[in-house]
């Protein structure tokens, strides 16, 4: 198994890409992409630009697309470096913008359902929002900067890292949080499989960790050459990837690894799955995107 990359012919992002997606509009998969020179792009699959879907007043800094289902648009979420998360549908049309946090939105997710927004920030707080960006809750107040959070597969807990340590809180009130340390250093991604019910991390001591939902260790690798900058799970829960300075690394569920890619971009920010798990889709701050291909 191995993976083949597939760039974008021409960049049109004139600065880092910091977050990309996948939405289907109708047969065909298309990808979404935004950076630090404030524009969201639309992209054909096999790398080539279709148009610019909108520009913003802020750097994006996170995006999450709504879970399509029955009768279900193609509404997208970004979170911004001026503290604020917006609703925005695939023509560009900004459909709601909220102020969420006291410094940049780090991380936002939508639930599995689609139901529910949960959203971290430099101000150390988690927040969750009806998907008309009502706020819900806010889940807790953090002394430190949230930079990573996600849904368990039941979409009544949230698991979210600051510092060293992994958190898991129900978003029920007077449920006992759970919480161990997870790596030496800043702990910079998580992923929680729908599908095996697995949780994945990668730390700033360039490692990265598999758990099941009780936070008990079930894999541990060596450590890479640079920080982990990004983890995601596989639609199918069979593969993840993993990215980090000029890496990318697709591995088993059991954390073995398959492959290993030395592409000269940078640091990958951001890595996002199509639904059929084939292919991941990568952003760096070579001003571009990339997509690779799992073949046997």
């Amino acid at each position: 198994m191995r993976l083949k990359l597939v760039s974008e012919e021409v960049p049109k992002h004139t600065s880092i890409v910091t977050a990309v997606g996948w939405y289907k509009p109708g047969k065909q998969y298309e990808l979404l992409s935004c950076g630090d020179d404030q524009a969201v792009w639309k992209w054909h699959t096999e790398g080539s630009p279709i148009s610019k879907v909108c520009d913003l007043d802020s750097y994006c800094t996170a995006m999450a697309l709504m879970p399509q289902s029955k009768g279900s648009d193609n509404t997208f979420a970004l979170g911004c470096a001026d503290g604020t998360f917006r609703l925005v549908s695939e023509s560009g049309r900004e459909e709601k913008k909220v102020d969420a946090h006291r410094g940049a939105v780090i991380s936002l997710k939508w639930s599995f359902d689609g139901s529910a927004i949960a959203t971290a920030g430099e101000d150390g707080t988690v927040k969750v929002w009806s998907r008309s960006g009502m706020l819900r809750s806010t889940l807790t107040q953090m002394p430190h900067a949230v930079y990573s959070v996600v849904w368990s597969p039941d979409c009544e807990h949230i698991l979210f890292a600051c510092g060293r340590k992994i958190h898991l809180k129900s978003t029920q009130a007077g449920q006992k949080a759970i919480e161990w340390k997870a790596h030496e250093g800043i702990v910079m991604q998580l992923d929680w499989s729908f599908v095996n019910n697995t949780i994945l991390s990668g730390g700033e001591d360039c490692r990265y960790k598999i758990w099941d939902s009780y936070g008990r260790l079930l894999f541990c690798s060596a450590p890479l050459d640079h920080v982990v900058t990004a983890v995601a799970w596989s639609p199918s829960g069979k593969h993840f990837a993993v990215g980090s300075y000029n890496v990318i690394k697709l591995c088993d569920r059991t954390g073995w690894s398959y492959c290993r890619e030395t592409p000269n971009s940078g640091s990958v920010f951001s890595i996002s799955w199509c639904n059929d798990g084939t292919q991941p889709l990568l952003g760096h701050p070579a001003e571009s995107i990339s997509q690779w291909d799992r073949t046997m």
